[in-house]
């Protein structure tokens, strides 16, 4: 069960996180992450889900921890496809590709870079139609009016 009032204070959080990881203070950002992960009392979204472990994966990166950066991105990724979200795919595609250019890992990095431009391309036709969709209902709107 969510809590609804939840997702204000999950916000916060993962704002702060994210502040803490642009100061270098991956220590602080790892201990708010954690005990937001471990609350027992809350049934994230998918979409939490996959912040978590985007944010996580950033903080084992300033770790030195590539490998388990990587693996936090690749179920980042899953998840994100479940949830359709071709915005979140490009931003943990975009992470994938630097891990793999410092890992230089060329194989992974070549195939991610492929699937950056399709997830670009699919970001960009969802765009389009959402708003020919926004622009055809104000018109029809206006038809109603006159």
């Amino acid at each position: 069960m969510q809590n609804n009032n939840f997702t204000p204070k999950f916000t916060i959080y993962i704002k702060l996180v994210e502040i803490l990881l642009l100061m270098n203070e991956v220590e602080e950002a790892s201990i708010i992450l954690e005990s937001l992960a471990k609350d027992q009392k809350v049934e994230y979204t998918i979409k939490q889900k996959i912040q978590l472990n985007i944010i996580m994966s950033k903080i084992n990166k300033q770790l030195g921890k590539d490998e388990e950066a990587i693996e936090g991105l690749i179920l980042s990724r899953k998840l994100s496809d479940y949830y359709e979200d071709t915005k979140l795919s490009v931003d943990i595609l975009s992470e994938m590709i630097d891990l793999y250019k410092k890992l230089n890992n060329i194989e992974n990095l070549e195939n991610t870079e492929i699937e950056l431009v399709k997830m670009q391309e699919e970001f960009s036709k969802r765009s389009y139609e959402w708003r020919t969709k926004r622009l055809a209902k104000k018109e029809g709107a206006l038809k109603h009016i006159y």
